[in-house]
């Protein structure tokens, strides 16, 4: 496998790994909800929202890339695989499967950003809960 291969495939999979990490912790929370007293929930809540400023920051280049990318599939797709055919021009291959390999990345931001977005939800829900269980008493 190229030097090249191997660096896309370990950047796919670290970002793959973070958010299996990120959904553990979320989940691990869910768990211990009902244990959790209400100032804790207000402090995983404003750690969440944190997270998620951070992650939409670093996601808004992601999605827009994702747009353009869309867009520009949809509009030379066929001319691609036409010229491909032809002259099997390996640079525009390389240029192609680069821009791939940044597609799939920015999907995985985006899937990233979701999760946090699900998190701070989830939370936001536990919070909530437990306020109305605490008042009800």
């Amino acid at each position: 496998m190229s030097e090249k291969m191997k660096d896309s495939c370990n950047q796919l999979q670290n970002e793959i790994h973070h958010i299996e990490e990120h959904l553990s912790q979320v989940s691990n929370q869910v768990k211990a909800a009902a244990k959790t007293e209400l100032k804790t929930l207000d402090a995983d809540l404003e750690k969440a929202k944190q997270k998620l400023e951070l992650k939409r920051e670093q996601a808004g280049d992601a999605v827009q890339r994702i747009k353009e990318y869309i867009e520009e599939t949809t509009n030379d797709l066929v001319t691609k695989v036409e010229d491909w055919k032809v002259d099997r021009d390996i640079e525009k291959i390389e240029k192609q499967a680069d821009k791939k390999e940044q597609q799939a990345l920015d999907a995985i931001m985006v899937a990233a950003l979701s999760c946090i977005e699900a998190e701070v939800a989830i939370v936001d829900a536990l919070k909530a809960r437990k306020l109305a269980i605490d008042v009800a008493g």
